[in-house]
């Protein structure tokens, strides 16, 4: 979804990025354990160069741990085509 954040973006300062959404209840076509994360295309490209010099890269063992939960989303049932 590349352009769901255009919206809110309208009257923020430039570069600015967006998490949400922080009230599950607001928005009921988003289940509650997904977030979004919307960024600029140039903010993007800047983290990815600047990756080396990053927590992932300079402390990979807490960013992934060997040792993580698995978190596997809930069963959807789907509808049956004819």
């Amino acid at each position: 979804m590349i352009a769901f954040p255009a919206g809110m973006a309208e009257n923020a300062p430039e570069g600015s990025a967006y998490v949400g959404s922080v009230d599950p209840t607001g928005n009921p076509w988003l289940p509650s354990d997904l977030i979004i994360m919307g960024i600029p295309a140039g903010l993007a490209q800047q983290m990815a160069a600047d990756l080396e010099e990053s927590f992932i890269c300079k402390q990979s063992r807490i960013a992934y741990p060997e040792n993580r939960i698995l978190i596997k989303p809930p069963a959807t049932d789907t509808p049956k085509q004819k």
